[in-house]
Formats: structure tokens, sequence, C-alpha cells
């Protein structure tokens, strides 16, 4: 203990001198760090946007995704009460409006997570359904440019398969 005070008491002292003569007598530091400014915001300014609710209980956005800004999807689920069905939204450039995008047969929930989009011909979007046993499965759907279609998806033997997002390489990658 003795041999372990000697070694570290003067390196605290050591330190606690150079501390003190970088920052002087009045405590401010002898080094000038350049600040860090943000230059004024060029790109307006956030506004509030109402949107639709599909259901009575509850309605949740959980991603979103712009082709342009006159072409914005956004996806989740809402509930009546009894589980989860799957919501998209979409904006026109003037307000969002809810599109019919479809639910699994027999599931007990459905929700979508995640959207990318491609093109106006090209969206997909990802989340999960709980089947008839409530084991949760994996959802895939796809926007045409007309309605929304369910993709059959692999699932692994497991009580829990969920896709949360999801990013294109290509039209042909996803």
């Amino acid at each position: 203990m003795k041999r372990l005070k000697a070694v570290i008491l003067p390196g605290i002292a050591m330190v606690t001198l150079v501390v003190l003569s970088l920052s002087g007598s009045t405590g401010a530091s002898a080094i000038s760090l350049p600040q860090h400014t943000h230059a004024p915001a060029t790109c307006g300014v956030w506004s509030k946007v109402s949107s639709p609710n599909a259901g009575t209980s509850t309605n949740f956005l959980n991603g979103v995704a712009a082709i342009s800004s006159t072409d914005v999807w956004a996806v989740g689920e809402y509930s009546n009460g009894n589980g989860g069905l799957t919501l998209v939204e979409h904006w026109n450039g003037a307000h969002w409006k809810v599109v019919a995008s479809p639910n699994v047969n027999n599931s007990l929930s459905d929700s979508l997570s995640g959207v990318a989009a491609i093109a106006a011909n090209n969206v997909w979007a990802v989340g999960s359904y709980y089947d008839a046993s409530n084991t949760q499965q994996t959802l895939i759907e796809h926007w045409d440019g007309a309605k929304w279609s369910i993709v059959q998806s692999p699932n692994v033997p497991s009580q829990f398969n969920v896709l949360a997002a999801l990013s294109p390489v290509s039209a042909k990658d996803i």
C-alpha cells in the first residue's frame, strides 16, 4: 500500500501542476480551440401537417420514404381494438391520404415497420404479422403503382420473425 501511495500521489500532483500551468491564474484555458458554428437554415422550417387516422383505437406510423416532394409514403399500423392492421399513407404534396393495404388472411395482428421507395410504381414495405398460432412471421408488401400486394417471404423456425427496415441497392436488389 505504501508503494502504491508513493507512485500514485506524485502522479496526481504532476497532473495537477500541468493543468494549473495551462490554465494560468484566472482558470481560463491557455489553449483556444475553434468553435463550431452553424450556417443559417436555408431549407425552411418544420410545420405540422395533419394525417388521417384509419382506426378507432391507435394509429402508428413507423417508417417513411420519399420519391419526391409530392410522392411520399409512410407505413405503420392501426387498431380498432382487436389487433393491428397495416396502415399505409401517401403524401401528394398537399395532403396525406390512407391507401388500402392488405393484411394476411386469418392473422391476429399485422404491422409495417419500414418502407423504401424506388419509383412511383415500385415501393416496398416490410414488417410482421402474428399467425393463427400466435407466431410472429415476416411480412413484405409491394406497391406496383396501382395497388399494394403481399409478397411471400421466408421465416426461420422461431416464435419471432420480424423485418424492421429495408434498403434498395437497385430496383432488382432490395
